[in-house]
């Protein structure tokens, strides 16, 4: 486990470090499809798509942002209202200890409160510490979309992993 922390709803000020350990994800082209670093003004209107239906939360260690974690509508359409997908990203130099797997029991934990019945995880198939930490928290495999994803001229898969919440809707 990762040292004494906490987890909290990530605030405008903390965009700068979910930018910066966002952006870390990039150049390993396992965890991300973008290929260019995002901006801080490029992430102002995604982070205020983070209300408290679609919660965005940081993990913090000793005042600094380590890794964040949030839950985004899976579709807009009406008949997906229960269902969001989850996004999970721990920076580089805090990686392998445990952070991914507290933000992670940390969303799954919140959704069920919220009353969403699945959460969606879209993993690329060469990342097996996200697929194996999703697994870890009830995660279940349901498909695997072949070569859908170019990154570094090479086609990827994306397996599809669901968490499943009896009793909502």
């Amino acid at each position: 486990m990762p040292p004494p922390a906490r987890i909290r709803r990530a605030t405008l000020a903390d965009l700068p470090s979910v930018v910066r350990i966002y952006n870390q994800s990039i150049p390993a082209g396992n965890a991300t499809c973008d290929i260019e670093p995002e901006t801080l003004e490029d992430r102002i209107p995604w982070y205020h798509t983070h209300d408290a239906h679609y919660p965005l939360w940081v993990g913090e260690a000793e005042g600094r942002v380590v890794g964040w974690a949030a839950l985004s509508p899976y579709s807009e359409r009406a008949g997906y209202r229960l269902t969001v997908e989850n996004s999970l990203y721990v920076a580089e130099e805090e990686r392998r200890q445990g952070w991914g797997r507290r933000l992670l029991d940390h969303t799954v934990a919140q959704a069920e409160r919220l009353g969403y019945h699945a959460i969606i995880a879209r993993i690329f198939a060469h990342n097996p510490a996200s697929l194996a930490v999703h697994r870890a928290c009830g995660f279940e495999e349901m498909g695997m979309l072949r070569e859908i994803a170019t990154m570094d001229d090479q086609f990827r898969d994306v397996a599809f992993l669901v968490k499943l919440f009896s009793g909502s809707g």
